[in-house]
């Protein structure tokens, strides 16, 4: 399933959704991907949008 079909199409949504998963004070993310940055989330969202 894409994003788009999920109805996440829109830069701002994308955006959005990428600041939400690389927030710092998430400790499961950063447990697992410490320091993650959102451009990186950004960019492999953007493979994804379909």
């Amino acid at each position: 399933m894409t994003l788009k079909e999920l109805g996440l199409d829109t830069d701002e949504e994308l955006d959005e959704l990428s600041n939400y998963i690389s927030k710092s004070n998430d400790s499961r993310v950063q447990s697992v991907f410490p320091g993650l940055e959102t451009h990186i989330v950004r960019e492999a969202l953007e493979e994804i949008r379909g």
